[in-house]
């Protein structure tokens, strides 16, 4: 009888090595299980069809018309904001806007945007000021300082607001074809001021900030309106994703989704991407994120095929001897940015660099830069001769300033429209050593935005 109980214990405790290791050889080695999906807001593509919207193979993302980013306020924004309504004096609120776009072709249609935020102390982060109104000042087709000589605010629109809406589910919307607003070429100084309520008498206590006694804010020159028909660029996207696709930690990267910029050959129509906003979702946390890259599609043909394969996608270099051409060099990303976003996540308009699975990059203007303005990120919009921020270089370059010419090549880093089909290119992600059997993943791309440019050009560099 003991001899019988010993041999079964003997089994039973090999039995529980055996699956100990198979679970160790699960957990780090072998491939783990990804349930993927590709979303996306139906409400605001035109031309899907709400029953059935996943028919589509490519969802447009962005706009043809210039320096518009689409996808904006969809649902996956929050609609309202909790706290306390607060009745703060002017000095205790800073207030600021943006308009999108800042430059176009008239007739041009414009949004406006409120920003602000409270002085801390004495309120706290979930104090709301309870602004009700915003009044918005245009000026005349020839711009200029406010005070100056020949100076005109020619329009001044109401906006009823409401506090605990989000700013950015408040956009108004002014111009277009048949409105009176941003007809006629020309650089309109835009202004704005706000009233403030007392949340316990709001029809009797209040005030306006700046007072009615001083200049509202206002931004010079703010909004371009051009004569001329600037020619378009497009822009798509296609999901990538497998459902149940194996990963290798630390190694495998993995296609998320690939998006394509290109324009008429016979009307250039130059484009940098300064906005691609996207978010993970499923079980997984930041940890479970290695790296993201970004690859130059280029199929066995020399054209996108929307397949990554590192024997023919890469990093675009440049053909020596040319005014500004490249080519693919597969094998390696473009670029990568970390489980953050690092260095192309922008921050929050107060200037808070988030830390979640939510990434909003610009690949243009430098975000870590002191200049980068948190409140209006892509203000270096319009071809201007001096961009008011801090550009990412257009190639790679070294860090005394030389361009960077190591394993043979001059490698491009701003991410480009091309003439048709080019160019094309691959967001994929790496997972780190924690990702395990348990973990599922999910994409959904919120926004992207392109914007004119004008060069550089290599012997700019």
């Amino acid at each position: 009888m003991g001899r019988h109980l010993l041999l079964k214990i003997i089994v039973v405790l090999v039995c529980v090595v055996l699956v100990g290791f198979a679970w160790l050889i699960m957990d780090r080695k072998i491939l783990a299980r990804v349930d993927w999906k590709f979303t996306h807001n139906v409400d605001e593509i035109k031309g899907v069809s709400e029953s059935d919207p996943m028919k589509l193979e490519k969802i447009q993302v962005a706009s043809n018309l210039d320096n518009v980013a689409l996808l904006s306020m969809l649902s996956n924004f929050t609609y309202g904001q909790g706290g306390g309504l607060v009745y703060p004096q002017c000095g205790d609120i800073n207030l600021a806007f943006k308009c999108n776009p800042t430059d176009g072709s008239a007739p041009l249609t414009v949004g406006f945007q409120l920003i602000y935020n409270l002085a801390s102390p004495p309120y706290g982060e979930n104090d709301i000021p309870n602004i009700t109104n915003i009044t918005w000042y245009i000026s005349t087709n020839n711009g200029g300082e406010p005070g100056t000589q020949g100076f005109r605010w020619e329009h001044q629109v109401e906006q009823r607001y409401n506090p605990l809406v989000s700013p950015e589910n408040q956009i108004l919307y002014l111009g277009g074809q048949g409105s009176q607003y941003f007809q006629q070429a020309g650089r309109y100084t835009i202004g704005m001021r706000v009233r403030v309520a007392n949340p316990n008498d709001p029809n009797g206590d209040y005030r306006y900030c700046p007072p009615q006694n001083q200049p509202p804010i206002y931004r010079v020159d703010y909004i371009i309106v051009r004569s001329e028909q600037v020619p378009s660029a497009s822009f798509d996207a296609t999901d990538l994703v497998a459902d149940k696709q194996g990963v290798v930690p630390l190694n495998d990267w993995v296609p998320l989704f690939r998006f394509n910029m290109k324009y008429n050959p016979d009307q250039p129509a130059p484009r940098t991407l300064t906005q691609l906003y996207y978010k993970l979702t499923g079980e997984l946390d930041t940890e479970d994120i290695l790296e993201f890259g970004l690859f130059a599609d280029s199929g066995p043909e020399g054209k996108p095929d929307d397949t990554l394969d590192l024997l023919y996608d890469g990093r675009l270099v440049y053909v020596e001897g040319t005014l500004n051409s490249f080519r693919v060099e597969p094998g390696q990303p473009m670029i990568t940015w970390d489980r953050y976003g690092y260095p192309y996540e922008m921050p929050n308009s107060v200037g808070v660099f988030s830390e979640d699975l939510t990434y909003n990059l610009n690949f243009t203007m430098n975000p870590q830069s002191s200049e980068f303005d948190p409140g209006d990120p892509f203000e270096a919009v319009p071809p201007r001769s001096a961009p008011p921020t801090e550009l990412f270089p257009f190639v790679k370059l070294n860090e005394d300033g030389t361009i960077d010419t190591s394993d043979g090549y001059i490698k491009k880093q701003w991410v480009t429209a091309g003439a048709d089909p080019w160019y094309s290119y691959i967001v994929a992600v790496r997972v780190s050593y924690k990702w395990n059997y348990r973990n599922t993943m999910g994409v959904t791309l919120l926004s992207a935005r392109m914007q004119p440019y004008t060069g550089p050009y290599i012997s700019d560099i």
